[in-house]
């Protein structure tokens, strides 16, 4: 009886032993989880690398938009190639556009570091879609009701309020040899040209974008626009270097409602 006794003591230790060490399932989940990299700690980053700041994702802009744009507020801004004051300026641009225009940006991204809020903005240089980062404090951030998509293949222009289409205007686009790029672009400036029976109408919208083919048209640097034109006809065709026609009509009909920063979806 006491040999059954000890052997009955022994097969208890045992037992208790092997619950002692055998893990929880949420000790099994955490152990077989990888460590997730924290940012700001150097123990963890690859020998040699630079690690930024902690970012996350922050919402202080102001109403229910789809869109935003950043009016650069002093003389001149640093655009930088991160989020980061101490990466490089990617450059360095003025206030007023190269037609006296407010400065204007469509946001991409708002994130805040440390104690910064940075937009990620689309910038008005090559190649189409080049963006850049720009410090909170620089910029007046305001938002955009209004979106505009042009269809290629439709050769129409739609304009939508928060989402809900609200006019639509057919628009001549470029011809085979220099096609309308596609892409997201935005209203950069808003102009009236010198001659309103000239082949630029009576308003011309200027994208931040360019055209693929033409580095320079008309001594300037092959921007893309969106204007009016003198050969109402040639509305509905193939027929530009790459810029959106409309009818003079049309035109000063978004020129009354779209401000600078509008966002211009193009469709191929």
């Amino acid at each position: 009886m006491r040999l059954w006794s000890r052997i009955l003591a022994v097969i208890l230790v045992v037992i208790g032993i092997a619950i002692l060490v055998i893990p929880t399932p949420r000790q099994l989940d955490g152990a077989a989880a990888a460590q997730p990299f924290r940012d700001g700690d150097a123990s963890v980053a690859p020998a040699g690398a630079r690690v930024l700041p902690t970012a996350t994702s922050r919402r202080t802009l102001q109403g229910d938009f789809e869109s935003y744009a950043a009016t650069v507020i002093p003389e001149g801004i640093d655009v930088y190639t991160a989020p980061d004051p101490d990466s490089d300026v990617r450059m360095r641009l003025s206030n007023k556009t190269e037609h006296g225009q407010p400065q204007t940006f469509l946001v991409v991204k708002e994130i805040y570091v440390e104690d910064t809020t940075w937009y990620e903005v689309m910038l008005p240089v090559r190649p189409n879609g080049s963006t850049g980062w720009v410090r909170g404090t620089d910029v007046r951030v305001s938002g955009l009701p209004y979106s505009v998509q042009v269809s290629l293949g439709a050769k129409r222009l739609d304009v939508y309020r928060q989402g809900q289409l609200v006019s639509s205007y057919p628009v001549g686009i470029g011809r085979e040899r220099y096609p309308t790029p596609g892409g997201t672009f935005y209203m950069l400036e808003l102009l009236r040209p010198p001659d309103p029976k000239g082949p630029y109408g009576t308003r011309t919208y200027v994208l931040n974008g360019f055209s693929a083919l033409l580095k320079t048209f008309n001594g300037g640097a092959g921007s893309l626009g969106i204007h009016g034109t003198n050969e109402p006809s040639t509305v509905g065709a193939d027929v530009s270097h790459g810029c959106i026609r409309m009818h003079n009509s049309d035109i000063e009909a978004i020129a009354a409602i779209l401000p600078l920063g509008t966002p211009v979806r193009i469709l191929t």
